[in-house]
C-alpha cells in the first residue's frame, strides 16, 4: 500500500515565497504553480511500491508529488515521511498566519483499474493523473 498524508499548518501560505523555496530545493524535478495550489513532483526520487498491489503495477515505479494549497493544506502522495517533515518545515517560513498546532491524516492507496474506496484504502485509477514510468523496457 501507498501512503497518501494531508497537513494543515496554516490559514494560508505565500504561494510566491513556496514556489521560490521550492525551485531551489534539489530533490524537487518540478514545480506547476496555479492560482491557489502548487504540484511539486519528486522526480529525482522515484519509489517503488514495497508489494505489487495490481495487475499493472507490476515492474512499475512512482514518483512523489506533492501540492501546496493556498489555504495553508499540504497533501503528499508516496512521498516517505521525511521528506514530508523537510516540506513541513520550509513552508514555516511562507506561513502568514499559522495555526497553534499541525493537524495531519494519513490514509493508503493502491493503483488501481477503477477510482473508489474498498474499506479503508482508497483505489486510484492510474490514468487520474497520477504518472507511472515503467522498469519493464
Amino acid at each position: 500500500m501507498l501512503r497518501c498524508a494531508a497537513f494543515c499548518s496554516a490559514e494560508s501560505f505565500d504561494l510566491d515565497q513556496v514556489t521560490s523555496s521550492l525551485r531551489t530545493n534539489p530533490a524537487v524535478s518540478s514545480v506547476t504553480t496555479l492560482s491557489d495550489v502548487i504540484h511539486v513532483r519528486l522526480e529525482r526520487q522515484a519509489y517503488t511500491a514495497p508489494v505489487v498491489l495490481a495487475p499493472e503495477t507490476k515492474g512499475v515505479t512512482m514518483s512523489a508529488d506533492a501540492f501546496v494549497f493556498q489555504n495553508g493544506s499540504l497533501v503528499c502522495w508516496n512521498v516517505p515521511h521525511a521528506v514530508e517533515q523537510d516540506l513541513l518545515i520550509m513552508l514555516r517560513k511562507t506561513q502568514l498566519r499559522s495555526l497553534p498546532s499541525i493537524a495531519s491524516e494519513t490514509f493508503e492507496y493502491v493503483p488501481s483499474t477503477f477510482s473508489g474506496m474498498q474499506g479503508d484504502t482508497i483505489m486510484v485509477m492510474s490514468t487520474c493523473g497520477l504518472r507511472y514510468h515503467s522498469d519493464l523496457s
